[in-house]
């Protein structure tokens, strides 16, 4: 399976096109809606990696869905915000791409607000934590059954609480 990861796609972009970051984005983000569709088009599996904070994908899955596509999300959180604050300071460190600190926070939010609608639409899913040296599984769904580890984050239980009401 191939999958998709915007950031590498829009440095390479910017590395071999001479473009503006700004601009490299713009196109990575054309191409990566153009190669979903196409993937759909042709029944051939495909994954993209996205923070989830916007619904923009919904779409993308209901066709996949209705093509027959199964939905398999894997979703990586971090413990807290801060880890999250952390970690793009980290990034850009090594040389990648900077965030501003409010828009991680705005992001991880709305990323929870999303994950209720992704994960009724699974087929099978998993959750994981990142936050330390190995990913810790958090919550899996399978057979329609979501099986959530007491100690996940507060944000992840609300979010698969929001689901049984």
């Amino acid at each position: 399976m191939w999958i998709i990861n915007p950031d590498l796609l829009t440095a390479r972009i910017r590395e071999q096109e001479k473009i503006s970051l700004s601009r490299a984005n713009g196109v990575a983000l054309d191409r990566i809606q153009a190669w979903l569709d196409a993937s759909i088009d042709a029944y051939q599996t495909v994954g993209v990696e996205t923070v989830l904070s916007t619904d923009k994908y919904r779409p993308l899955v209901e066709r996949a869905k209705a093509n027959g596509f199964e939905l398999r999300p894997l979703y990586v959180t971090l413990h807290t915000a801060d880890l999250n604050v952390a970690r793009v300071k980290l990034r850009v460190a090594q040389g990648g791409h900077d965030v501003d600190e409010e828009k991680i926070r705005v992001r991880r939010e709305r990323s929870f607000q999303q994950l209720p609608w992704f994960l009724d639409q699974a087929d099978v899913a998993r959750v994981y934590d990142n936050s330390g040296a190995t990913l810790k599984l958090l919550a899996r769904k399978s057979e329609g059954v979501i099986e959530l580890d007491p100690t996940a984050p507060e944000e992840i239980r609300a979010a698969i609480r929001s689901l049984e009401g």
